[in-house]
């Protein structure tokens, strides 16, 4: 080779180091598992539900080392969502019975209903299975008052309460604008304010028609009476329907059992072995017991312990009569847990602590197939808007959208352990390399200008 040829070849045998390359995502993590899109589905956000072996793969106290991946390795926009309390479909509407009091006495200025007479005739168990109304004594001439049975059918302690009513009416002439006051009772003898004045209405105007007939009650009572506040023409009801209250399910608990790791008599530390979001905390012991408790966790070992519940009594006495769990003031990922009696006691027990999955919501963006990473102490999951894309969609769709659910195959592993050790200091190999270069050159042109001089006549 020419020697003029050194310099540059060595320059761009260096190039390489010279660029910053992108480390390869998947040998940041520890283990990875692929997600399963649900056949048939094409939407562009879905949600993968945790299991426990992914918790156990966590390593930050934000559980920011879990990550959707796409087939090329490129992180997709994701973030954790806790769990939701999923309502129930609300119920359809039922029809209930419904009576006409009569018109009310506004003689005195309000209005007065002593002169109504309501009998009810019951069973041997003293239960309500008919109302009998009589013939109005009141002179009033003024709106009817209405009495509605809200005893749902088969209604049992543990049906749904009546959380709304929807009133039907008779067409009329010109419009409807009246005062009511609904009124509760649960034995047709003492009568409570529910709803101290609402507006119905029926407004028809160049086509257009408003009507508000629906009636939003504090809380349920099995008797109802709708009372005009105003003299007058009022309603003349053809049906009453029962709005059921809609249900709240908050999904059950998962629980992870824990034993003491050490301690001493009335005082045991506890190591949780997964980022759980711990937000329920129950004690099992053998046999009867009764005591008192402290529970206390920190994240690492220098700091200070956190009170996370009690003091509280946990006891059992049979199987069925025992303490219930306790509820955590918020969901606690620390590794560290510390549980203490203040009355003493010689067995450890076991601690138990519940959580409710969270789900990893992530938009479909770029190639699948996806994946799911977890465990690094060397990466974390960047902040993207997934959040406000939820809320966006659920503003279009309806409150209960939900992404759909995808789930997840086998586990395999990555990088294993090594993902799990924190990253060698970062090395600024470009400027060695730059140096390196610039000093190899300078050798290289010093080592051309001997090369001349030793070539060079003696006096030329």
């Amino acid at each position: 080779m020419k020697p003029w040829l050194i310099v540059p070849a060595l320059l761009l045998a260096c190039l390489p180091a010279l660029a910053e390359l992108p480390r390869e995502a998947t040998a940041q993590y520890a283990m990875e598992w692929p997600v399963k899109l649900p056949v048939g589905e094409t939407g562009g956000a879905y949600r993968v539900e945790l299991p426990e072996e992914v918790y156990e793969q966590v390593t930050r106290h934000d559980a920011r080392d879990l990550e959707i991946l796409d087939s090329d390795g490129s992180p997709v926009p994701s973030a954790l969502f806790a769990t939701e309390a999923v309502p129930a479909r609300e119920p359809g509407r039922l029809d209930i019975p419904f009576f006409d009091l009569g018109p009310v006495d506004f003689s005195g200025g309000q209005p007065s209903l002593d002169g109504l007479r309501v009998r009810a005739r019951r069973d041997g168990a003293g239960d309500v299975v008919e109302l009998l109304v009589g013939e109005v004594q009141s002179p009033g001439d003024g709106s009817s008052a209405w009495l509605l049975d809200a005893r749902l059918p088969g209604q049992d302690p543990r049906a749904p309460d009546v959380a709304a009513l929807e009133l039907e009416w008779d067409a009329h002439e010109g419009p409807l604008d009246s005062p009511y006051r609904v009124e509760g009772s649960d034995d047709l003898n003492h009568w409570e304010v529910l709803v101290p004045s609402v507006r119905l209405l029926d407004l028809q105007r160049d086509g257009r028609r408003l009507q508000q007939r629906r009636i939003d009650l504090p809380r349920s009572m099995d008797y109802l009476r709708l009372v005009p506040l105003a003299a007058g023409p009022g309603l003349e009801l053809s049906g009453v329907k029962a709005v059921p209250a809609t249900n709240v399910a908050s999904p059950p608990a998962r629980w992870m059992s824990l034993s003491p790791a050490a301690g001493t008599e009335g005082e045991w530390l506890y190591t949780l072995p997964a980022r759980i979001p711990a937000s329920l905390a129950d004690l099992s012991l053998e046999g009867a017991h009764a005591a008192h408790w402290r529970l206390e966790s920190r994240e690492q070992g220098d700091a200070p312990w956190r009170l996370r519940a009690g003091p509280w009594l946990a006891y059992r006495v049979d199987a069925g009569d025992m303490s219930a769990p306790r509820v955590l003031g918020q969901s606690v990922r620390d590794r560290s847990w510390r549980l203490s009696s203040e009355d003493g006691t010689g067995e450890p027990p076991a601690l138990r602590l519940g959580y409710r999955p969270e789900s990893i919501v992530f938009v479909a963006q770029g190639t699948p197939p996806y994946r799911l990473v977890a465990g690094s102490a060397r990466t974390r999951r960047a902040e993207y808007p997934v959040r406000a894309l939820v809320d966006a969609l659920r503003a279009r769709h309806g409150e209960d959208w939900q992404p759909a659910a995808a789930s997840l195959g086998e586990a395999r592993e990555l990088a294993g352990d090594a993902a799990l050790q924190p990253a060698p200091p970062e090395r600024d190999w470009r400027s060695w390399s730059l140096w390196f270069v610039l000093v190899l050159g300078a050798l290289v042109v010093g080592g051309l200008a001997l090369s001349l001089l030793r070539r060079t006549p003696v006096g030329g």
